[in-house]
């Protein structure tokens, strides 16, 4: 993503939003949910992932919360518009006069820093899942340091902050998981 913003291609870094999330959720699902069986069936590129909603419900149950739930609640509508050239990537193309690359810049650094963080979160998953908990939980904790500044769209300050203070709260992969250690 950040290669795409330097070079002006920020409708292509936005894009990427939702696949970086979706792997999130995936890597999560298989630390708290996943069975052996289902684990050998993804290794080998024959299994089909739960659909989206169902799997951060699963995700929640299995670790008795409602953080994926809440987060993708707040996050997935605007990922979709940004992946799709839904209303926000078509809306932040165009500027007065022209058809352009109209994003603003406090919502691009939002947004970079949150898909940091979630990038992040996946390592802190598959340190864990790899007999390499200390690392994880190093590396958990001064994730627990980094902060989210500002509202990614002026329009939309208070989803921007409830998903913001989510990645900022406990994080959720703390628990053991499910899985055995691979």
């Amino acid at each position: 993503m950040t290669l795409l913003i330097r070079h002006g291609l920020r409708g292509s870094a936005v894009a990427l939003i939702r696949p970086i999330f979706e792997i999130f959720y995936r890597a999560a699902w298989i630390h708290h949910c996943a069975t052996p069986n289902q684990i050998e069936k993804i290794k080998k590129g024959k299994f089909r992932f739960p659909e989206m909603g169902a799997m951060v419900n699963g995700i929640d149950k299995a670790m008795g919360e409602t953080f994926f739930q809440n987060f993708k609640a707040n996050s997935w509508n605007d990922q979709n518009d940004f992946t799709h050239s839904g209303r926000m990537q078509v809306n932040s193309r165009l500027s007065r006069d022209d058809l352009q690359s109209a994003y603003p810049d406090e919502m691009i650094a939002v947004n970079l820093a949150t898909t940091t963080m979630v990038a992040i979160l996946v390592t802190v998953i598959l340190l864990k899942t790899h007999d390499r908990a200390a690392d994880g939980e190093r590396l958990e904790s001064m994730l627990a340091q980094f902060e989210l500044k500002r509202p990614s769209r002026p329009s939309s300050p208070k989803r921007t902050r409830q998903a913001s203070q989510q990645l900022k709260s406990e994080p959720p992969i703390s628990r053991s998981p499910r899985t055995p250690n691979a």
